[in-house]
């Protein structure tokens, strides 16, 4: 799991990387096909890519939530992006734990 900022965004991420295309599609569906269960349980506001290429290059699958105009710059905005990145990285902790043996499979 990860946490990204920028200028503008906050994000909480579970990101699933794999050298091995097959494996990384196959971990993707496996996520995919629990998106009901932590949109319902977890993270209403999840949403889903299968194909995202991240800032090195490398294609992932991820689920993540994100929050808007939050700047690390603006002192104003830490508070609230502070519980946000807590709450996110907590609910997707719990989900992972809950289902750790189903994604892996």
């Amino acid at each position: 799991m990860k946490f990204h900022f920028d200028t503008e965004m906050a994000m909480v991420s579970m990101d699933v990387e794999h050298i091995d295309l097959e494996s990384r599609s196959a971990l993707g569906n496996n996520l995919l096909a629990l998106i009901a269960i932590v949109k319902d349980m977890y993270l209403p506001e999840a949403l889903f890519e299968d194909a995202y290429s991240s800032t090195n290059g490398k294609g992932i699958s991820r689920i993540f939530i994100k929050k808007y105009h939050v700047s690390i710059y603006d002192k104003n905005t830490w508070q609230g992006t502070m519980v946000f990145l807590k709450d996110g990285m907590e609910r997707l902790e719990a989900f992972f734990h809950a289902y750790k043996d189903v994604l892996k499979s």
